[in-house]
């Protein structure tokens, strides 16, 4: 009898207990929920600073929708320590690396503060159950790029310069009426030397500037000399000013303006503004100098690395469509 009664004893604690710990796993999901529902809100905002705003009105929703249900705390500040994370491009995200020039990711921390009821025998009356969901926003399906090309044949060595304007240069045969710029994409609404510049566009504009493997584009002509040259010095000029001042090659941040994406090309034969090529691939290059004088002109760049669509610097590369919006974490 007294072991019966002390296995009931055990037996109902056990049972007891299991009702405070069912709760706390109801709270632990409700909170993951609400974090993975507020940062998908959010991820289509990424490129503006309304994402903040929309996730935190979505975890207020959620609350409102479930009267009665467990009400999840997200707090947001800004500035300020928040639950709510903004990761800008270039910067380095919790589980995800380094973002790429047009990629973004935000986190957001979801906390649910559960009553504890048989559990306050032991001293314990409430505990906090805190989860978290990481979202990113990357251009995973192709690459905003320079409007000019090289040849995809000629070989690239890290960190050795070469003229990259190879239109007429004894690396690539002559095009008559081509010298190596790109017509912009269909769509575009920003002028040829802003793109070239590498100024920051406008949300339709960089959609409209993606392009990928195996795609055709067309040859620009009409350009002169005065016009590429002042789009490339004013990256080289920016590139010497706060926050790039005194980058190199061996030391740089992704977003210098010195960095530029070229695709690499077979040329596919045309003329002129016919000129047509086949996209091979992507490479990114550190803008060196200009020489827009004598001749040949030229464009000198050292080769950074090839690069997938999407930059390169988004490890998650592997996807198609324009703007992927991802839970990571």
């Amino acid at each position: 009898m007294p072991i019966v009664l002390f296995a009931l004893v055990a037996l109902l604690g056990v049972t007891a207990l299991s009702v405070d710990v069912g709760q706390v796993f109801v709270a632990v999901q409700r909170a993951q929920n609400v974090a993975d529902a507020a940062a998908l809100a959010g991820a289509p905002l990424l490129a503006s600073s309304a994402t903040a705003t929309s996730t935190a009105t979505t975890i207020a929703t959620a609350n409102n929708d479930h009267a009665g249900a467990y009400t999840v705390v997200c707090n947001y500040a800004n500035p300020g320590p928040s639950d709510i994370i903004y990761y800008p491009p270039g910067s380095t995200a919790p589980g995800i690396g380094q973002l790429g020039p047009y990629a973004a990711a935000m986190s957001v921390t979801c906390h649910v503060d559960v009553n504890l009821t048989f559990a306050r025998v032991l001293g314990l009356t409430h505990q906090v159950c805190t989860r978290q969901a990481m979202v990113l926003r990357a251009p995973l399906g192709g690459t905003p790029i320079s409007p000019m090309w090289v040849d995809a044949s000629t070989p690239y060595s890290y960190g050795v310069a070469q003229n990259l304007l190879m239109a007429g240069a004894p690396c690539f045969p002559g095009i008559p009426g081509n010298f190596g710029w790109l017509a912009l994409p269909s769509g575009v609404s920003a002028s040829w030397i802003d793109v070239l510049s590498g100024l920051q566009l406008s949300e339709s504009d960089l959609k409209a500037l993606f392009v990928n493997i195996g795609d055709k584009i067309w040859g620009s002509t009409g350009l002169v000399t005065g016009q590429w040259s002042a789009a490339l010095q004013s990256r080289l000029d920016r590139a010497d000013q706060p926050p790039w001042a005194g980058e190199t090659f061996d030391s740089y941040s992704s977003d210098n303006p010195r960095i530029i994406v070229i695709p690499m090309v077979n040329y596919l034969g045309g003329t002129g503004a016919n000129a047509h090529f086949s996209i091979q691939r992507f490479g990114a290059f550190w803008l060196e100098s200009i020489k827009k004088t004598g001749s040949p002109k030229g464009v000198t760049g050292r080769f950074i690395q090839y690069t997938l669509p999407g930059g390169g610097a988004d490890p998650l590369s592997d996807d198609t469509g324009l703007f992927t919006y991802r839970l990571v974490g």
